[in-house]
């Protein structure tokens, strides 16, 4: 907020702070409306769920399998082969 009233362009607060646009016009416009209290964060319940609950559980149970080192996936085969 304060780079919007010190008069910065929307696109310019955007890129200076890693934000999107979109966002950007969201919280300036929350600001405006609600002052402060507007910028407080909201939860978002998000969208339906598309996949089916067991097939959900075997794709997380499948992603603790993995480990992630030095920036690189890596996966025990056997245990992969044997959770599918």
């Amino acid at each position: 907020m304060l780079w919007y009233h010190e008069g910065h362009r929307k696109v310019d607060i955007a890129e200076m702070s890693g934000a999107s646009r979109p966002t950007i016009d969201k919280w300036i416009d929350r600001y405006e409306i609600y002052g402060l209290g507007g910028l407080a964060s909201e939860t978002s319940p998000g969208g339906r769920r598309t996949i089916p609950g067991s097939i959900r559980g075997r794709i997380l149970a499948l992603t603790r399998l993995f480990e992630v080192n030095r920036g690189r996936v890596a996966a025990r085969l056997p245990d992969v082969i044997a959770a599918v």
